[in-house]
């Protein structure tokens, strides 16, 4: 089947369709965006959070190592036998064990220690451990961590996680090293350093816990940038970011989005460190991703729906339409027996009301077009069969008025050539368009010279007409009919030898053209002019009902046999076949309408509509 684009249907379709999926797209991609930053947030704040809670954790942990070294430099026995610098040898090795000893004792209040060391300004060394004996690394005097400790003038150093002990050469696993000056408390002098290494797994779990996804890094670094402790994931330097930079002095954590990362950086109030943790954005955006794929799914079910409304939509404004235009293809076809039942949108429904009246109207004009030519011709055959060979009618005329002429017989001669034109006149129908009032004047102008010759002088015919009027179109033989009719019946028997008259003058009011033949003859009785009149308005009615098609058909058969002509018309065309073609022509609020007094005369008014241009 081909699709027609240009069809209301499809076009219809296309439009509803692209409104709706530009506004599902509109709605999807607002919701996707406002979802996605709404989790972005909410991501970025649990992993602030957490961080803070980390770097509390962290505090909390160094505030502990901190006791830890303050238990070690403030014990009595330490002070005193490191700052004696005992050189004989048995009470040095008196001396060694009882440090040792108290070392031993804090060892073992502690669970994650790894081994506790003091170093004499003199260079001795003592030392407790999670192993039976400890190596000492001798180069020790040359390391960096020892220079450190020597110029920290008694503050904590945080010397952060080694792979292994600095200087206990048996303890192979990772430790977390710190240390800080000891002072002799009496006289205030640097005697030593002391050096303890706990187990990087606080820390390290520390930083585990920070690890939100799969594939994080976590990592310390201090105020030189220098590296503290970092969990066991690779840190590449693209993400490297320095926090002492992004951060102000009064801030304490922030959130930085950088190359598809979160990074969340917080600052360590014990120590100057800063937590600094890094998720990638794939590794949280599980809920994100789980939306989107749920909106796209919502959006793809929403799309098949809107073609389906569209569709729905499309077919239900443009079936009434087509099933207008299928009814309109009937009427092209002749068939103006149609009546549109449609049930829709009140615009279509208007539509079909119109189409429907528009049909109707022209199955009237159709009908009484017909009925007109069927009128006229019918007429035209009773003229027709009324006469006996015309032109060999016309020919004798003509001939008896020239003979008559001949006996200088001149008034019989003017009869029979008025009796002439009048024949002439009313057996030609081949042309009654273009028929006019100066016309059918002419046509009373012969008849009357005819009935005045028979009568004498006790008739009188007048007529007061301008002569703009004479170029209104008429139809043929409407005027003589009831004149002819005046005469035999209104003027025939006038008593008291009264002098008849007929008078013919023209009145113009609205869009009515009145022409009004009045006699002052017997007039009609009141039954008789109600009779005449419900056989007018009967014809009227018939015709008003055939221009609306209220009728069946079966008024059509009624409507062509009652425009034969009245059988008691003399002239064989009476006042109901006029009044039938006046408003045929015209229409049913035209024709003929009557006045009448018994013993004072009649009036019959020709009523025509108006056509200003008709008379320019």
């Amino acid at each position: 089947m081909k699709i027609r684009f240009n069809s209301l249907s499809v076009r219809l379709f296309i439009l509803f369709f692209i409104c709706s999926l530009i506004l599902l797209i509109l709605l999807t991609a607002t919701y996707y965006k406002r979802s996605t930053a709404q989790i972005n947030v909410k991501v970025g704040e649990i992993a602030l959070k957490n961080v803070s809670q980390a770097s509390e954790h962290l505090d909390f942990l160094l505030k502990s190592y901190i006791s830890l070294s303050k238990s070690v430099i403030g014990n009595p026995d330490i002070q005193r036998l490191i700052a004696r610098g005992e050189t004989n040898p048995a009470l040095q090795t008196i001396n060694e064990r009882t440090i040792t000893n108290v070392l031993g004792a804090i060892y073992y209040s502690w669970d994650d220690v790894a081994g506790i060391h003091v170093i004499s300004n003199e260079g001795a060394v003592y030392s407790y451990g999670s192993k039976m004996t400890q190596v000492i690394d001798t180069s020790w005097p040359g390391r960096d961590w020892y220079d450190a400790l020597r110029r920290s003038n008694g503050d904590m150093v945080w010397l952060g996680i080694k792979p292994q002990s600095i200087i206990d050469l048996n303890e192979r696993q990772p430790v977390f090293a710190f240390g800080r000056q000891l002072f002799d408390l009496n006289q205030t002098r640097p005697i030593g350093i002391v050096l303890v290494e706990m187990r990087s797994t606080m820390i390290q779990n520390i930083l585990a816990n920070l690890n939100i996804a799969g594939n994080g890094s976590q990592y310390i670094i201090d105020r030189d940038n220098a590296l503290v402790a970092m969990s066991e994931a690779v840190l590449t330097s693209e993400l490297a970011i320095d926090p002492w930079h992004q951060l102000k002095e009064d801030e304490y954590g922030a959130i930085i989005e950088k190359n598809e990362h979160f990074i969340v950086l917080a600052k360590q109030k014990q120590a100057e460190w800063s937590i600094v943790s890094i998720t990638p954005k794939t590794e949280v955006m599980a809920e994100v991703n789980e939306t989107t794929q749920f909106l796209l799914m919502m959006l793809t079910i929403l799309v098949v729906l809107s073609l389906g409304l569209a569709l729905f939509i499309s077919k239900t404004i443009s079936a009434p339409v087509k099933q207008v235009i299928r009814e309109m293809r009937h009427v092209e076809r002749g068939n103006f027996d149609i009546m549109l039942q449609v049930k829709s949108f009140d615009e279509i429904n208007v539509l079909a009301a119109g189409f429907n009246r528009m049909v109707n109207r022209i199955n009237s004009l159709v009908e009484r077009v017909r009925t007109v030519s069927e009128s006229e011709k019918n007429a035209e055959i009773h003229s027709l069969q009324s006469q006996v060979n015309p032109h060999f009618l016309y020919n004798t005329l003509d001939m008896i008025y020239w003979m008559l002429d001949e006996k200088d017989n001149e008034r019989l001669g003017d009869v029979i050539l008025a009796l002439s034109r009048m024949f002439r006149y009313s057996s030609s129908w081949e042309e009654t368009s273009g028929i006019t009032l100066h016309d059918e004047l002419e046509q009373i102008e012969s008849y009357m010279f005819i009935i005045q010759t028979k009568i004498g002088d006790s008739l009188r015919y007048e007529t007061n007409i301008e002569e703009r009027w004479l170029a209104m179109k008429l139809p043929k033989m409407c005027l003589q009919p009831i004149v002819e009719n005046a005469v035999i019946y209104g003027l025939h028997n006038l008593e008291d030898d009264r002098e008849g008259v007929i008078r013919i003058e023209t009145e113009q009011q609205d869009q009515y053209m009145f022409i009004h033949i009045t006699d002052n003859g017997e007039g009609m009785t009141e039954p008789k002019l109600q009779q005449l009149t419900e056989s007018l308005w009967q014809i009227t009615k018939q015709i008003a009902s055939r221009q609306l098609a209220i009728d069946d058909q079966s008024d059509k058969a009624g409507l062509l046999l009652s425009s034969m002509p009245s059988k008691e018309s003399l002239s064989g065309i009476g006042l109901e076949n006029v009044h039938r073609r006046l408003a045929l022509r015209f229409g049913a609020e035209y024709g003929l309408r009557l006045r009448s007094v018994e013993g004072q005369g009649t009036r019959v008014t020709i009523a025509v509509p108006y056509l200003h241009e008709s008379y320019q």
